[in-house]
């Protein structure tokens, strides 16, 4: 048996969960785990606001697939940077197509970057990989594979990520056949102790677990109560959701982990009171002037942190 077809065995039991049993076994407190804030620039009509819209679907019917990271934004890279942001990526609607094969066609879609290919196909998509702002969901050039392959766009929302970061360029996604190239990353928590989760936290190299921070600081059910009006799914997109509710036995999460969660609900705060309610929506965030005022958000932070702990 081939290395690459060990890896992918150890790889695959992530997905084989039963998410509509798991989803029944949550406590209705833990819907703001599943929820995502869009941030401002989505809501002036990004096609990315699409995700947001059908996460009731994808949580409910959905089926997991793998997905290989094409490129991302830099700060998805960086948990001293809590933004979320978007990633073009590459599936197998099928899910018939491993993991290996899909990071090697990443691989060479990336590398259209700045190029002008001869081929009709190639060059479409070395004009959308090199803009990096253009959306677009499109089968993979026939030059490249023959298989049924689709490259999207996708919003990775960082309390999803096991570290609050991209330390692995493949990831578990839920899709749908009534919403092709419309996808969102299967959070966290629903892979703790599997195999890629390990070695997720083993290449990041952080003191960071997302899932149990979440669950500390989300001790009321109300973490995105100020964006009730924006956050999605509602429990009313989620049929069978907390139907069956279990204990979670979470680990105590660490001082670096409650900090990275709370700096995500500030950026989602400075976001909001920059570009939504102050001066209307914009195209772009300002992360600029989000980077120039972070020292205080890490101050507030971290007095918060300390309440926790106390």
């Amino acid at each position: 048996m081939s290395k690459e077809l060990q890896e992918e065995i150890k790889l695959s039991q992530v997905l084989n969960i039963n998410l509509a049993e798991t989803l029944a076994h949550m406590q209705e407190k833990e819907l703001a785990y599943l929820q995502i804030v869009p941030p401002s620039w989505m809501l002036n009509n990004d096609p990315l606001i699409e995700q947001i819209n059908h996460l009731g679907k994808l949580y409910s019917e959905g089926r997991l697939v793998w997905a290989a990271i094409v490129q991302a934004n830099k700060f998805l890279f960086d948990e001293d940077k809590a933004f979320s942001c978007p990633a073009d990526i590459v599936y197998d609607p099928t899910g018939r197509t491993p993991s290996y094969q899909l990071i090697n066609v990443a691989s060479q879609l990336y590398a259209l970057k700045h190029t002008t290919p001869d081929d009709p196909e190639l060059r479409r998509y070395a004009e959308h990989v090199t803009d990096e702002q253009e959306r677009h969901i499109q089968r993979v050039p026939s030059a490249l594979s023959a298989l049924p392959l689709i490259t999207t766009g996708i919003f990775l929302w960082r309390p999803h990520l096991p570290n609050g970061k991209l330390s692995m360029n493949i990831i578990p996604i839920l899709v749908h056949d009534d919403c092709e190239g419309i996808v969102t990353m299967l959070p966290a928590r629903f892979w703790e102790g599997s195999y890629l989760y390990q070695q997720w936290l083993y290449y990041g190299d952080n003191d960071i677990e997302t899932s149990p921070a979440f669950y500390q600081l989300n001790a009321n059910g109300r973490y995105w109560q100020s964006f009730k009006k924006q956050v999605r799914p509602t429990k009313e997109e989620l049929p069978g959701f907390a139907n069956q509710p279990k204990p979670y036995h979470s680990k105590k999460a660490t001082a670096a982990s409650l900090a990275f969660i709370s700096q995500c609900m500030e950026m989602v705060k400075l976001d909001y009171k920059e570009n939504v309610q102050g001066r209307g929506l914009l195209a772009k965030p300002n992360h600029l002037l989000s980077l120039i005022i972070l020292f205080a958000v890490v101050v507030s932070v971290l007095l918060a942190i300390q309440k926790v702990l106390s």
